[in-house]
């Protein structure tokens, strides 16, 4: 039983990592979205927490950040949720959540920077892509998968358990900021 259990994983886990976007994808020129907003020519386009333009106007589309929570024996979050840099959001609930189903989304600009300064304050790309690190996880535990592109670099980590306390305070961040999103039906 437990063999088929990691093959399941091990299978996952590639599915994951091909449905993604481009690993460590490096691109030559920095994205218009990474443009420092203080200088005077992007003052017409200033974006911020407030803004209510749509990232989508100044942003090539790419993966910012995936969460997917997998079940447990018990009443476990089972879920998926995809934020793309343009805003769009899609939300997958499979079981112990309040929306079960596919949903869609579309978050404000400052949405999108809140997720990205995160990622480019924290250290996920220096992380271990397992925790516990030394990869003895615990079958009956919950996995917490999570993907984070800064648009040069990807990494997809696996939480089973023993996660720094950054990865998982970003993971809590992600779900909150799930919830303040106008979900509709798809």
């Amino acid at each position: 039983m437990k063999s088929n259990i990691n093959w399941v994983f091990l299978i996952f886990g590639i599915f994951l990592v091909l449905s993604c976007s481009k690993k460590n994808k490096r691109i030559v020129s920095p994205s218009p979205y990474d443009v420092e907003l203080n200088q005077s020519k992007m003052e017409g386009n200033l974006i911020n927490e407030k803004s209510t333009k749509n990232i989508s106007e100044i942003s090539a589309v790419y993966r910012v950040v995936t969460i997917q929570k997998t079940g447990c024996y018990g009443s476990c979050p089972d879920f998926e949720f995809i934020l793309h840099s343009n805003g769009h959001a899609i939300y997958i609930g499979k079981k112990n959540v309040p929306r079960i189903g596919r949903f869609k989304a579309t978050a404000k600009a400052g949405f999108i920077l809140s997720i990205k300064n995160e990622i480019n304050q924290g250290h996920f790309f220096n992380m271990s892509t397992i925790y516990p690190s030394n990869e003895r996880v615990i079958e009956d535990l919950p996995d917490t998968y999570l993907m984070v592109n800064d648009n040069i670099n990807q990494i997809i980590i696996r939480n089973n358990h023993a996660a720094p306390t950054e990865l998982i305070r970003f993971q809590n961040k992600i779900e909150n900021m799930i919830e303040e999103l106008e979900w509709v039906k798809r």
